[in-house]
C-alpha cells in the first residue's frame, strides 16, 4: 500500500464531516457557494498529491495486516462501540452519535430548544452510515469507523519513523513521569494504589498532559485526526513542501479545534525556523499565500460557527486561579517533557519541530480554557506525539546507550499500562449489548444531568451570534 493512498484515503476520511457541515449547517446559497469552494481546494489537494514524486514509500502486506490488527485491537481498548471498559465522557459519546443518528442537519437540541455548536466531525459519517442501513446496532459501525481512522493515522506515522513497527508501537506506552510522581506523594502510605489508582490533577488549573491511551480512552475524536494530520506536517516539512499540509491542517477544525491549534503552530513556527536562514529562499511566496487565503475562506463559516455559543468558557492566565503556581508548573514540565528532551537535545531526527513543541508544552500549562482544562489536554497532543516519535526514534538507534532513560520511561508508561490492561481485562465481545446511545434525550441532556448547566450551555448556539442570525440554515 503506497504513502500516497494513504495520503488521499486520509483527506477523505477527514473531508466527510466537513463538506456535510457546508451543505447542511448553511442556508443557500452560501451552502453551495462553501460546498463548492471546498470540492475546489480538495480537487487541487488530490491533484498535488498525484503529481507528487516525493510519496513513493510503499508498506508492504504484512507491515499492513500488523496495522490493521494493531487498529483494531486499540479502537477496543478506547472503548469504542463499548466492546471494553468506556470511560465517563463515552455517555456524551454515545449521546453524540445518537443525535447524528436519530436528528436531521443542522443539529436541533430539543431538551434545551437550541440548536447545538459542536465539532461533530467524528460522529457524523458513523452516524450518517447507521441512519441510512437503518442499523439497529451501532457499535459495528462506530467501532470500524474508529479503526479506519487509527489505521490510517499508523501508516501515516509508520513512513515518519522509517517504517519501524517496534519504533511505531512503542509510542503508545509512553507517558510522563508526572503522573507517577504525583500519585507516589499521594498514595505513599498505599503503595498498591499506585497500579490501581487513576492519576488526579491536584491543582486548580488542572495540570495534566495525557499519554496517547489516555486520549484515546477519552477523546478519540481528537487524537484520530493528530494521528493523521502530524505525520503530514512532519513529512512535508521535512521536504520543504509548505502547500501541502495546509488543507490537512484545516479539516482539523470541525474535529477538534484545540489541537488545530497546535498543528497550526507546529507547522507555522517549524516553516519560519526553517526558512530564516535561507532568507525563504524556498517558499514560493505567491504560492503560499493564495492557497492559505482559499483554505481561510473555505473554513471561514466553521471559523464563526465556533464563535457562536451560548455561555463563555472559563479561561485566563494561571494567575487568574491559583497562587504559587509557578514552583508546580516547573516540576510538571520537568517530569513531563524537560527531562526526555535532555536525551534528545542532540538529536536530529525531526530537530525543530522537536525543539518546537518543547517550548510549546512548556508554554500550554500556563493558559487555561474551560473548567476541566482541555485546552491543556488537548492542544498539547501534536507536541506531545512528536515528543513521543523522537524518543521511540532515539532508544531504538544504535547508538543508544541510556539506562537513565529507559527507567524514566518505565514509570512514565505505568499508566498507559494501566489503560491497555484495564481495556484487555474488561473485554467483552457481546459487551456492545450493555451500552445505551438512547440513554438521554440528547447530548445536552446528557450534560446537563451528569455535570451542570454551565458546561451543558457550551453547547448552544447563541440565537444573537452572527452564525445564528446569517448563516445558520434555521430548519422549521
Amino acid at each position: 500500500m503506497r504513502q500516497k493512498l494513504f495520503y488521499q484515503i486520509s483527506i477523505f476520511y477527514l473531508s466527510i464531516s466537513t463538506l456535510v457541515f457546508f451543505s447542511s449547517w448553511l442556508l443557500a446559497p452560501l451552502s453551495y457557494l462553501f460546498s463548492g469552494l471546498f470540492v475546489i481546494v480538495l480537487f487541487f489537494w488530490i491533484k498535488e498529491v498525484q503529481l507528487s514524486e516525493e510519496l513513493h514509500q510503499e508498506i508492504n502486506k504484512r507491515d499492513v495486516f500488523i496495522l490493521v490488527l494493531s487498529s483494531l485491537i486499540l479502537s477496543v481498548l478506547s472503548g469504542s462501540g463499548g466492546f471494553s471498559f468506556q470511560s465517563f465522557d463515552y455517555i456524551h459519546q454515545n449521546a453524540k452519535l445518537n443525535d447524528i443518528t436519530k436528528s436531521d442537519f443542522p443539529i436541533y437540541f430539543k431538551s434545551a430548544n437550541s440548536y447545538a455548536t459542536y465539532y461533530f466531525g467524528y460522529y457524523i459519517p458513523p452516524g450518517l452510515i447507521i441512519k441510512y442501513f437503518n442499523l439497529q446496532q451501532y457499535s459495528i459501525a462506530y467501532l470500524i469507523w474508529t479503526a479506519l481512522g487509527i489505521f490510517l493515522g499508523l501508516g501515516l506515522l509508520f513512513v515518519c519513523i522509517n517504517q519501524s513497527l517496534k519504533k511505531l508501537l512503542s509510542i503508545f506506552l509512553f507517558g510522563g513521569v508526572f503522573p507517577f510522581a504525583s500519585s507516589l506523594i499521594n498514595y505513599f502510605d498505599r503503595p498498591l494504589k499506585l497500579i490501581t489508582s487513576g492519576y488526579e490533577p491536584y491543582t486548580k488549573m488542572r495540570l495534566s498532559f495525557l499519554s496517547l491511551m489516555g486520549n484515546f480512552v477519552y477523546v478519540p475524536n481528537q487524537i484520530i485526526p493528530v494521528l493523521i494530520v502530524t505525520p503530514i506536517v512532519l513529512f512535508d516539512l521535512s521536504k520543504r513542501n509548505y502547500i501541502r499540509p495546509i488543507f490537512p491542517i484545516s479539516l482539523t477544525i470541525f474535529w477538534s479545534p484545540f489541537p488545530f491549534l497546535g498543528l497550526l503552530v507546529l507547522y507555522g513556527c517549524t516553516l519560519l525556523v526553517n526558512e530564516y536562514k535561507s532568507s525563504f529562499a524556498f517558499i514560493n511566496m505567491k504560492k503560499l499565500f493564495l492557497n492559505t487565503f482559499f483554505n481561510v475562506l473555505t473554513f471561514s463559516p466553521l471559523l464563526v460557527y465556533f464563535t457562536c455559543g451560548l455561555s463563555e468558557l472559563e479561561m485566563g492566565f494561571f494567575y487568574k486561579f491559583q497562587e504559587n503556581y509557578i514552583p508546580k508548573w516547573l516540576i510538571f514540565v520537568f517530569l513531563e517533557v524537560l527531562i526526555f528532551f535532555y536525551f534528545l537535545r542532540k538529536s536530529n531526527f525531526f530537530r525543530t519541530p522537536l525543539q518546537i513543541s518543547v517550548i510549546s508544552l512548556c508554554i500550554i500549562p500556563l493558559y487555561k480554557i474551560g473548567m476541566g482544562n482541555d485546552f491543556c489536554m488537548r492542544v498539547s497532543m501534536p507536541f506531545l506525539l512528536v515528543l513521543y516519535l523522537c524518543l521511540a526514534q532515539c532508544i531504538f538507534s544504535n547508538k543508544f546507550e541510556s539506562k537513565i532513560l529507559i527507567f524514566l520511561l518505565v514509570l512514565g508508561s505505568i499508566q498507559p499500562i494501566k489503560i491497555i490492561a484495564r481495556g484487555f481485562i474488561t473485554f467483552d465481545i457481546n459487551g456492545y449489548k450493555k451500552v445505551s446511545y438512547s440513554k438521554f434525550l440528547d447530548t445536552y441532556d446528557s450534560l446537563i444531568k451528569t455535570y451542570n448547566k454551565q458546561i451543558a450551555d457550551q453547547y448552544l448556539m447563541d440565537p444573537k451570534s452572527k452564525f445564528y442570525k446569517y448563516l445558520l440554515n434555521k430548519r422549521d
